[in-house]
């Protein structure tokens, strides 16, 4: 860390302005360091230092898994669900760069217009990933898009998350200790592949209104839609809120409310879809 100039850092917890207390509806209030435990002790263990060797670290995080769950099967298949899913959010973060700081929520979704004038992260070099608007601008020009697109992108993005979703699930079935702690891990990672099909469906319907395709571009949205409408009744029973700063995207809710949750921005989408169509 030292020779790329860093000297401290600033980790925020996850729920910043509730400390310390999480957003899972649970009958008593959960501290974070009991339920994000693994995100505040990867931050611990490599923030003081990130250079480490990856087979030794893996068997330490399987050793560190196991001891939680009981099960050296349950602490694999956990481990390589969460490296499964590890850059779904980030990467559609940097696909849209939804601006830049803690009142920007990408789980939240976004409007189309967001989403058709969205340049991605302005300060990363993306190799042959082909920026949203200049992307939606060759199809409207009938022209060849060179590198991938955002399509394939989130494609992959969805490909990751169900592969997580499939490795939790198996966690979770062959844990002894903390059955109800795994369970949450895999509705987290439900909700994150509900989110990545919510962007790869809008980004569909985006190319498909760029080519004049009414018809896919409606039914597309639709199911853009749906799988919003499943990530809201997912949230419903398992989190109590979304975000404990005031939304920005795809909503500045006036008054505002905070903290906020999914069924506060389904109306909003709903709305979209009906004036769209």
């Amino acid at each position: 860390m030292l020779s790329g100039g860093v000297v401290w850092l600033r980790l925020d917890p996850r729920k910043a302005w509730r400390w310390p207390y999480g957003a899972d509806r649970v009958p008593a209030p959960e501290l974070q360091w009991d339920r994000d435990w693994m995100w505040f002790e990867t931050w611990a263990r490599y923030a003081w230092n990130a250079n480490r060797e990856l087979k030794s670290e893996r068997e330490f995080w399987i050793r560190r898994l196991a001891l939680r769950y009981g099960s050296a099967k349950a602490a694999r298949y956990m481990l390589d669900s969460q490296e499964a899913g590890a850059d779904v959010l980030p990467g559609i973060q940097r696909l849209v760069w939804l601006h830049y700081d803690n009142h920007c929520v990408v789980s939240a979704g976004i409007l189309l217009e967001q989403l058709e004038q969205a340049k991605g992260i302005p300060f990363l070099v993306l190799p042959r990933l082909v920026r949203i608007p200049q992307y939606l601008d060759a199809l409207r020009k009938g022209e060849t898009i060179k590198g991938e697109t955002p399509v394939d992108f989130l494609a992959a993005r969805v490909r990751d998350a169900e592969k997580a979703v499939s490795l939790a699930r198996l966690a979770n079935s062959v844990a002894i200790n903390r059955k109800s702690e795994a369970g949450r891990v895999l509705t987290d990672t439900e909700a994150v592949l509900l989110v990545a099909k919510f962007y790869h469906h809008k980004m569909q319907a985006a190319a498909a209104k760029a080519t004049g395709d009414k018809g896919r571009f409606k039914a597309l949205l639709a199911i853009s839609l749906d799988d919003y409408r499943n990530l809201t009744n997912l949230t419903r029973t398992t989190y109590e809120s979304l975000s404990d700063v005031p939304a920005w995207y795809p909503v500045r809710f006036k008054p505002d409310i905070c903290p906020y949750h999914w069924t506060d921005i389904l109306p909003y989408l709903e709305r979209e879809q009906a004036q769209l169509w």
